[in-house]
């Protein structure tokens, strides 16, 4: 019932007869000593590169080679795969593959991967409609009439919940459900997860609290499989195949390839679910540490990717390119006139400071008398002050993108954007000289 998605078709394939002859040896390969999913990653990526192979005559020479991988811009997904290609066919002797040209390609360097882009790009979590189309599935398909199709739906469904490694689901046993009741006589549960990467912890094993839907599920399928194989199950795995073993993650992540296709989704993954539980956490405010806690992560450097990548954050962002109207309207009321440089007849007027280590000075002019000190703080106050009349061809590009780079610095530095309210601070200022830039622009396009 759940067969791995694969979509191999060898009718997209325009390459010449001797390099897709190798290319079918070279995919059956990997269907055989790998998965059908990385057989169709790789099928997708080299047929969605067939432009950049045409354009050079089979046999490939090293300078063609060299000219293909520069055709991949820098891509390191297709690198490696067309590397593994080339590596495999010259191991086979396949005519035209050389083990020379071979060893030049494992002599270049990959492309470097960029850590957590998925999640960054927001790529990893579900649209509102998507989770809501998921959630019915996980509700249709819910069915304890039978151990092995309810055992999938129970598995799909703790992915989802607890965000666990195919390794955490196949390791849960059937006395790892834990049931408390409380003094008013409602019943809370909470689940044994055993910790893989936690290792310094005394305990192997960490209670994930689990909602009454899922709770129901595990009792249920606790009673199927005592049913089925025998009282002392308690005892053992929980989820087992149908020679009474515990499941591979072979069959967890083609349990979630269905459930997607059931709720007429693309086909997710094991960490695809992952990564939607915590960018939810990270929306609904959770705190970083307690985000990679939750993940069994040794580091935080995951979920600071997270709650940087959260719809708050992504506000802020918005407002410091200045991409909010109501912001607009109000910030061109915040400064003085703009001027032009030559106008400044008193160089001491002229507003100079640091920001972010950077030496900044011909951003405008300060309207204070000469001999007052600003009891402020110079350009990163200047955007939001009355008395500050703006250079119309002044650096204020360079401020922003050195307040970018400060706030960059202060993100990096701290999990939790509540934790530190100079990051708001930062931003509300890039939100001004943005607004300033903008108009300093727009005059400029309006005198000629």
């Amino acid at each position: 019932m759940h067969e791995r998605y694969c979509s191999i078709d060898w009718r997209k394939c325009r390459l010449e007869h001797r390099v897709k002859d190798a290319m079918r040896r070279f995919i059956w390969y990997r269907l055989s000593a790998n998965s059908p999913l990385t057989a169709d990653g790789n099928f997708k990526l080299l047929m969605s590169n067939q432009d950049v192979l045409e354009r050079h005559p089979f046999p490939w020479s090293a300078e063609a080679c060299l000219a293909i991988l520069g055709g991949f811009q820098a891509k390191r997904d297709i690198f490696l795969v067309f590397r593994v290609f080339y590596r495999w066919a010259s191991l086979k002797k396949i005519a035209g593959f050389t083990r020379e040209i071979s060893s030049f390609l494992d002599d270049i360097a990959a492309p470097e991967a960029e850590s957590y882009k998925s999640v960054k790009l927001r790529n990893s979590v579900f649209t509102a409609a998507e989770e809501s189309l998921f959630v019915a599935a996980l509700e249709n398909t819910a069915d304890d009439s039978s151990y092995f199709a309810f055992r999938d739906n129970v598995m799909v469904h703790l992915n989802w919940e607890l965000g666990l490694r195919t390794e955490q689901v196949a390791g849960v046993d059937g006395n790892h459900l834990v049931e408390v009741v409380g003094p008013n006589g409602v019943s809370y549960f909470h689940l044994k997860i055993i910790r893989l990467k936690q290792r310094s912890y005394k305990s192997s094993y960490r209670n994930r609290v689990v909602s009454e839907v899922l709770a129901k599920k595990l009792k249920n399928l606790i009673a199927l499989r005592v049913k089925n194989f025998g009282a002392e199950v308690e005892e053992l795995p929980l989820f087992v195949d149908s020679g009474n073993r515990r499941v591979s993650g072979e069959l967890i992540r083609n349990a979630i390839v269905w459930m997607c296709q059931q709720a007429k989704l693309s086909p997710g993954t094991s960490t695809f679910l992952r990564h939607n539980m915590a960018q939810k956490l990270a929306d609904q405010g959770t705190p970083g540490d307690l985000i990679s806690d939750m993940l069994d992560h040794t580091t935080k450097i995951a979920a600071r990717y997270y709650v940087q990548a959260t719809p708050a954050i992504a506000k802020i962002k918005a407002r410091a390119l200045g991409k909010n109207a109501t912001y607009k309207e109000l910030m061109s009321l915040m400064t003085g006139a703009l001027v032009h440089r030559h106008d400044a007849t008193d160089s001491a007027t002229i507003v100079r400071g640091v920001v972010a280590t950077r030496y900044i000075g011909n951003i405008g002019v300060c309207g204070l008398d000469v001999d007052t000190a600003c009891s402020k703080n110079p350009i990163y106050s200047c955007y939001t002050c009355r008395k500050f009349q703006p250079f119309i061809n002044g650096e204020h590009d360079n401020v922003i993108a050195a307040l970018r780079s400060e706030v960059q610095l202060m993100l990096d530095q701290s999990l939790d954007l509540g934790e530190n309210k100079v990051v708001l601070q930062l931003e509300k200022t890039i939100e001004h000289a943005s607004d300033i830039l903008e108009r300093c622009k727009a005059h400029i396009e309006g005198s000629h």
